[in-house]
């Protein structure tokens, strides 16, 4: 008894004294944390997108055996058909990247240049309205026409010559950033093909190590709440994209149907931004209004409204009952996971905290259940 107490008494010293070490030593300690960290992105990174990629490996997988009549496979055909799903999974979503990149890349690169072109002529269209720009306001008419273009070039040329060793280092920073995003995407690839070709595998040898070192009845605990989890985290993977396919096909038919311009562009980059919850489509306003405003002032307010109309419906209607159904979370508990989430941990927050919440929820519900007299509803 009194071994087990000086136990417990010194590791309490030795908890108080690291706390007091990294409260001491903050830099020291964060230095060492950011280390730790940056060697272990691209492993998380990896095994993030690995469980990422298994939901629809999986979905391929099963359709794969259910469509063979063969009952039975040696673990050799197995394996050939787990790295054959793993390749097509693979190639399926690099073809959609590619796709939405050829429907929206030559759609900006042509606005842009009508943005160009409209500012070539903004001189001459600013030179007619002369008069009006002298009624409305002489400072900003006396700023406009009497602009010393020549001055401006020459302080630009000074700004770039002083600036020339933060180009330097920008353009050297950016050569390094682009290394470190290559060395990313393959670790990142190789933990996929790795994790995903055994991942049976991996999980024995986890349940394994857990029923060495653990209690039975704890494992089980842990292996159920981990199993819900995840179903909770497939299943919210699942509702955003359903529902980020719908409201960018939302988009297109109105688009089309009121003669908008850009509307497969606009309709593919909602489909992509809107895989963040609630908030992603805003993104696709911005660059609609940016891109229309150019051609059509008038177009880019009823683009507006039409969006607000949509954004309504589909953040009132189609989103907690996709996604906040998907992961068994009531409507309002889904924007406030939504808005929590996006306060304290931003674009990331927002993603997460939504399966988070409904794993909170399920267990906070199942326990007051429990608790809670029978008659009580």
């Amino acid at each position: 008894m009194k071994k087990a107490i000086l136990i417990r008494v010194f590791a309490v010293i030795f908890f108080f004294l690291i706390c007091l070490y990294c409260v001491v030593y903050t830099d020291k300690v964060m230095g060492v944390f950011g280390a730790v960290l940056s060697v272990l992105f691209p492993i998380t990174l990896g095994l993030a997108v690995a469980y990422i990629i298994n939901i629809p490996m999986s979905a391929l997988e099963k359709l794969f055996y259910k469509l063979t009549r063969k009952k039975t496979f040696s673990e050799r055909s197995k394996k050939v058909v787990r790295i054959s799903m793993i390749i097509l999974t693979l190639l399926l979503l690099a073809g959609i990247i590619t796709l939405l990149i050829v429907l929206v890349v030559p759609e900006l690169v042509a606005s842009f240049k009508s943005i160009f072109n409209a500012l070539g002529e903004l001189p001459e269209k600013l030179a007619e309205k002369r008069e009006q720009i002298e009624d409305f306001s002489p400072t900003v008419a006396d700023f406009i026409f009497n602009f010393d273009k020549q001055a401006a070039m020459a302080k630009g040329f000074e700004w770039l010559l002083a600036g020339s060793g933060t180009v330097m280092g920008f353009a050297f920073g950016a050569v390094k950033s682009a290394f470190k995003m290559v060395y990313y995407f393959i670790t990142t690839l190789m933990i996929i093909v790795a994790v995903l070709s055994e991942k049976e595998k991996i999980g024995a040898q986890v349940k394994k190590f857990m029923f060495a070192h653990m209690k039975p009845q704890k494992v089980q605990k842990i292996l159920d709440a981990a199993e819900s989890v995840s179903k909770v985290f497939r299943s919210f993977i699942t509702g955003q994209c359903v529902e980020a396919c719908i409201l960018g096909g939302m988009f297109f038919v109105a688009m089309t149907i009121l003669r908008f311009p850009y509307a497969l562009m606009i309709g593919a980059l909602i489909t992509v931004t809107a895989l963040i919850p609630i908030f992603g489509a805003f993104i696709g306003l911005a660059v609609g209004v940016v891109l229309m405003v150019i051609e059509s002032p008038m177009k880019a307010f009823w683009f507006i409204v039409l969006f607000f109309a949509l954004q309504q419906f589909e953040g009132n209607v189609i989103y907690p009952r996709v996604v906040g159904g998907s992961v068994g979370l009531p409507p309002l508990w889904t924007m406030l996971a939504v808005f929590i989430g996006g306060d304290l941990m931003g674009l990331l927050g927002m993603i997460v905290f939504i399966p988070i919440c409904s794993v909170m929820y399920s267990a906070l519900r199942s326990y007051a259940n429990k608790r809670a007299p029978k008659e009580v509803t």
